[in-house]
C-alpha cells in the first residue's frame, strides 16, 4: 500500500507497488500538469491579521479635577491663615488691624497702655505718675490671642465681607516697688516744709474760731506705702485719677493731741465777767487766744502775765473807779465832784 506526504502542502502517492519512490522524471511530469488553480489552492495562507485602530480617550474629566484642587487648596490655605491673622475689615480698641498677626494686636494694645498716667492729689500734695514711672504692664498678649479666637478660620469665605470691632477693657499691673520709688522724693519735699511752721503747724483760724493744722502740714504725715497701694489699685483700671486722704495719712497722735488741747481755750469763750452780779464784759475767742502759749512738745498753757497785763490795761480803762473823778449831788440838789488823784474810793480790776 501506498503512504502520504505533504511536501509543500500537496499530497503526493506512491503508485508502485514495491513501496518505492518514484523518480524525479514523475515529479517534473507532475509538476507540469498543475494548473493555476491548482497553485492557487495550494498557495501558502498569509499569517497576518488586520488591526483595528485604537481610539484615543477624551481627557476632559481633567479640568474639574484641576479646579477643585484650586477651590480646595484656596479654601484650606485661607483657613490655615486665619488661624493665625485677623479678617478684613479688624479694628481692636479703635486701632485697624485687618489681616494682622498676634504680634501686631499685641503691640497696639500695649501704646494703648502707655499713654496712661494718673494725677495724685490731696492734703496739700499735687503730683502726676505715668506709665513708664508706676512700672505698668498688662497681658496685652493674652487679650490679641482671644481677639483672633473670635475668628472661625473654616467660615471665612463669609466672614471676609463683614465688619469685625472689638473693644478690649484692659486691666493694668503697676509695679508697687517702682511706684513707691517715684513718689516718695514728691512727699519728702512736702514734708521738709514743716520746718516753716511754727508750733508744729498749729495755727488759730479766726474764721472758724478754732485751732488748726494746714493740709501742708498734714501732707507731712503721708504714709508712702498707703499712696502707693491706691496707685496701684487704680492703674488696675485705669483710673485717672488718685485722691490722697485720711486713709493715707500717718497718724500723729502727739499732734493731734496738742490740736485737742489747744482747742480747749477755745471752745471755753467766750468768757463773761461780772462786777457786782452784772455782766459787765465778754472775753471773746479772738482775745482768749492772745494768751495761748505752746512749748516745744507742743503742751500749751495761757500765759497769766499776759492775762494780768490785759486786766490792768485795757480792762482796767474801761472798768476800774478808783482815782476817777466822781460826782456826787447832796441832799439839797447841789452836786460837789472829787478830782482822781484824791479818789481813793471805787472799784479796782485785780
Amino acid at each position: 500500500m501506498g503512504k502520504s506526504h505533504m511536501a509543500q502542502g500537496v499530497p503526493v502517492t506512491d503508485s508502485t507497488s514495491g513501496g518505492k519512490h518514484s523518480s524525479p522524471t514523475h515529479f517534473s511530469a507532475l509538476a507540469a500538469e498543475l494548473t493555476a488553480d491548482d497553485l492557487e489552492a495550494i498557495a501558502v495562507p498569509s499569517v497576518v491579521e488586520e488591526v483595528e485602530p485604537v481610539r484615543k480617550r477624551s481627557k476632559l474629566w481633567i479640568i474639574p479635577v484641576v479646579l477643585l484642587g484650586i477651590v480646595g487648596g484656596t479654601y484650606f490655605g485661607g483657613a490655615a491663615y486665619f488661624m493665625q491673622n485677623t479678617l478684613p475689615n479688624t479694628t481692636v480698641n479703635g486701632h485697624e488691624l485687618s489681616l494682622k498677626p498676634a504680634t501686631d494686636i499685641k503691640n497696639a494694645l500695649d501704646q494703648d497702655l502707655t499713654g496712661w498716667s494718673a494725677t495724685v492729689d490731696g492734703n496739700g500734695v499735687t503730683f502726676v505718675i505715668d506709665a513708664a514711672q508706676a512700672g505698668l504692664t498688662t497681658d496685652s498678649a493674652a487679650y490679641a490671642n482671644y481677639v483672633l479666637s473670635q475668628t472661625d478660620p473654616w467660615t471665612w469665605p463669609k466672614e471676609i465681607t463683614e465688619a469685625h470691632d472689638y473693644t478690649i477693657e484692659l486691666k493694668g499691673e503697676a509695679d508697687h516697688a517702682s511706684v513707691l520709688e517715684e513718689i516718695t522724693p514728691a512727699l519728702a519735699a512736702s514734708n521738709e516744709q514743716l520746718d516753716e511752721y511754727e508750733n508744729g503747724g498749729i495755727f488759730y483760724n479766726a474764721d472758724t474760731k478754732r485751732y488748726e493744722v494746714p493740709e501742708a502740714v498734714l501732707a507731712g504725715r503721708i504714709d508712702p506705702e498707703a499712696v502707693a497701694d491706691k496707685i496701684v489699685a487704680a492703674a488696675v483700671d485705669l483710673g485717672d485719677t488718685v485722691e490722697i486722704g485720711e486713709d493715707c495719712l500717718i497718724k500723729d497722735d502727739a499732734l493731734i493731741t496738742a490740736l485737742d488741747a489747744a482747742n480747749v481755750y477755745t471752745a471755753a469763750t467766750p468768757v463773761t465777767l461780772t462786777i457786782n452780779g452784772e455782766e459787765v464784759f465778754q472775753v471773746d475767742t479772738d482775745t482768749a487766744v492772745q494768751w495761748v502759749r505752746f512749748g516745744e512738745q507742743l503742751e500749751s498753757w495761757l500765759d497769766e502775765e499776759q492775762m494780768t497785763e490785759w486786766g490792768r490795761g485795757p480792762l482796767s480803762e474801761q472798768f476800774d473807779t478808783v482815782k476817777q473823778d466822781r460826782t456826787y449831788t447832796r441832799a439839797d440838789g447841789k452836786e460837789i465832784t472829787v478830782r482822781g488823784a484824791k479818789n481813793t474810793y471805787g472799784w479796782m480790776i485785780d
